[in-house]
């Protein structure tokens, strides 16, 4: 059937057609009645149809990088980079056991009086050991005596010290440490020590009379 136009065109149509016939107008087409779209450079339309529209996609950027997969932040790879490898210490190292301090001589340790209690007042053995935990020097008096010739060299009232001594030494022992200090042939039966006047029992200990860091004994021979 045609439209109205073509039957102008045609002429076999027009105003001089005879009753009962009515013009068929049809609207425009779709396509027709849309404005012509401008031209877009660079933009790419799917082929394929998803619906009523077709949707445009921007072009695909490359990564800035130049790398095949997305780019990473610097502070991400600068977390992923491996530890810089520790360099080994030149020459030869001590080892730590070496470093500790060594225990001292008695006679470059450094002196500590403890400061007793009032006359007539003494620590118990125990507390005054703990009070003094390294050895002390105790000083001797020696007595005079011309008993002996060889004696009156060595016995002659002068002081002879005893150092390295613990404060838990019997009397005893201070008996033994005396004769061999002196080295000379006096019998220990003969030996009496004294602190602050009183005679000390060869089984009791320094410690039992609070004796301390440069604490003078006297010492006295017995008589046959």
């Amino acid at each position: 059937m045609l439209t109205i136009s073509e039957a102008e065109q045609q002429g076999s149509v027009g105003p001089q057609a005879g009753p009962g016939i009515v013009p068929v107008v049809h609207p425009p087409a779709l396509a027709a009645s849309l404005p012509p779209a401008a031209p877009r450079t660079g933009a790419t339309i799917s082929a394929a149809p998803t619906g009523p529209r077709e949707y445009i996609s921007s072009p695909y950027q490359p990564p800035p990088t130049g790398g095949s997969g997305p780019s990473i932040h610097p502070s991400r790879v600068a977390a992923m980079a491996p530890p810089p490898p520790t360099t080994a210490p030149q020459g030869n190292v001590r080892p730590r056991e070496e470093e500790q301090p060594q225990e001292l001589e008695p006679s470059k340790r450094q002196r500590v009086v403890v400061e007793k209690l009032a006359f007539g007042q003494l620590y118990n053995e125990i507390d005054w050991m703990s009070l003094n935990p390294h050895p002390i020097t105790i000083q001797v008096q020696l007595p005079t005596s011309t008993e002996k010739p060889e004696w009156a060299s060595i016995l002659n009232g002068s002081i002879l010290p005893l150092e390295g001594v613990p404060v838990n030494t019997p009397f005893s022992s201070i008996r033994e440490r005396i004769k061999s200090a002196l080295g000379a042939d006096l019998p220990i039966s003969r030996m009496r020590i004294e602190y602050e006047g009183r005679v000390m029992n060869n089984g009791s200990s320094l410690a039992s009379v609070n004796i301390g860091e440069g604490d003078l004994v006297s010492m006295t021979l017995k008589k046959k």
